[in-house]
């Protein structure tokens, strides 16, 4: 009986790692951010509703809220060649994100893990109303 409590265990936690890597493949943390804002002018877009967004964000970002992203693929596409920082507070929801805008053929785009709390954990640079 422990041995089948085990095997759970074991599978469990290896299903829990490969879903965290699937979530988490285009997850960059707020240095990465900010060196590919430096050194590629990365375009930010921040995908929280228009509310938070005029509440707080990041300096320079744009807002497209994560329910307006389908119809609003030809503003991003002006973006194509650049690299695109995604802003989302959940973090699947940004690889959702990520995923429906590849499916446009864009390639470097990527999201900052835990969003606008871990560049606030930071103290980087935001406009606040």
């Amino acid at each position: 009986m422990l041995h089948i409590v085990l095997f759970i265990i074991v599978i469990a936690l290896i299903l829990f790692e490969l879903y965290e890597f699937i979530y988490s493949k285009n997850a960059i943390n707020t240095e990465k951010a900010i060196e590919l804002i430096n050194r590629k002018n990365a375009i930010i877009i921040d995908t929280r509703s228009e509310n938070n967004f005029r509440i707080c964000h990041i300096v320079s970002s744009i807002n497209i809220p994560h329910d307006k992203i389908k119809k609003h693929v030809n503003v991003i596409k002006q973006y194509k060649k650049k690299t695109i920082i995604i802003i989302h507070y959940k973090n699947r929801l940004a690889q959702k994100l990520i995923n429906d805008i590849k499916s446009n053929n864009f390639n470097d785009i990527f999201y900052i893990k835990d969003g606008l709390n871990a560049w606030n954990k930071h103290d980087l640079p935001t406009k606040k109303r």
